[in-house]
């Protein structure tokens, strides 16, 4: 019986094993304390960010380990005092919203009765960066024990990066196991949006369309991240690097409906980044046959992903 070619590709992925290998499972509980640690050093040097991080879970990927793990690079910041946003409307685009945000309280960020984002920012990572240099050798419950570092930025619109690099018996790993790589989302008291700062100004985001992207998001970056650590078994030209470069940098899951798509965009620029991209191309060219006719028999869909001889 022939299935839709997406509804086809949903049962493809309902069938690699959903359960977490056992070094995985270590490796997700000690980067949650890892992320427990660095808010309680914050809480150590009395931070004015103590106890307002969230969403450390979503902003990290493995990098040399073959596990299906995305990222949403955003931390979200809580900043206890209200503010009043005032929409900038620039001439050359009327249609953008802008805003800066007033606010009477007495803050190192506030400067003329505004919030400074690139002060609110610098100071963020300021304070990220004392927390983690207090803790840049960690050791876990599990007994593994981690150099952790920061990368410097030249610009609050730079994205932030955190590495993490695991001890083994015989010494530092050179390459890193985690890295967290993340923007900030600002929570202001008094409001239900998030704020960002780009470019001398902030951005409005509602929460809850925030989530459900985020959701969305994940779930489809997950799925073709797990279909593609499948075609890996077979394909061994096809490195795990390249599979998180493009995962995280080349596929715009904006634009991603559904699995099936995420996963011919993710192909389609991993054939331009493989040496022998041979392999690669053969699996493109019957998906997206598969796709164009919107039909597909599952066996012969598991087959081309090694599930089914």
């Amino acid at each position: 019986m022939s299935l839709k070619f997406n509804e086809a590709v949903e049962i493809l992925v309902e069938n690699l094993s959903t359960t977490i290998k056992p070094e995985q499972e270590i490796y997700m509980q000690d980067v949650d304390e890892i992320s427990k640690k660095i808010d309680q050093e914050l809480i150590n040097i009395n931070s004015i960010f103590k106890g307002a991080v969230t969403k450390w879970d979503q902003t990290f990927m493995f990098c040399n380990k073959p596990y299906p793990k995305t990222r949403v690079p955003m931390l979200w910041v809580d900043i206890p005092f209200p503010i009043e946003p005032q929409q900038v409307f620039l001439l050359f685009n009327p249609g953008c919203k802008l805003f800066n945000l007033k606010t009477v309280v007495n803050h190192p960020a506030v400067h003329n009765g505004y919030v400074s984002g690139e002060k609110l920012i610098s100071l963020f990572y300021f304070d990220l960066n004392r927390a983690i240099d207090r803790m840049r050798i960690s050791s876990c419950k599990s007994g593994k024990k981690y150099n952790i570092s920061t990368s410097p930025i030249n610009s609050p619109n730079m994205f932030y990066n955190i590495v993490v690099k695991e001890y083994v018996a015989n010494g530092l790993e050179e390459n890193p196991l985690l890295l967290f790589k993340f923007h900030l989302m600002f929570n202001f008291s008094n409001d239900s949006v998030l704020y960002t700062y780009l470019n001398n100004f902030f951005l409005q985001a509602k929460k809850s369309k925030i989530e459900t992207k985020d959701r969305k998001m994940i779930k489809l970056q997950t799925n073709a991240q797990k279909l593609l650590l499948q075609l890996q078994v077979a394909d061994k030209s096809l490195i795990l690097e390249a599979i998180n470069l493009v995962m995280d940098s080349c596929v715009d899951l904006r634009k991603m409906s559904n699995t099936g798509d995420s996963l011919l965009s993710a192909i389609d620029a991993l054939i331009l980044m493989t040496e022998t991209p041979g392999s690669l191309i053969c699996v493109f060219g019957k998906l997206l046959q598969f796709k164009e006719s919107d039909s597909v028999k599952l066996p012969k869909l598991l087959r081309l992903f090694g599930l089914q001889k």
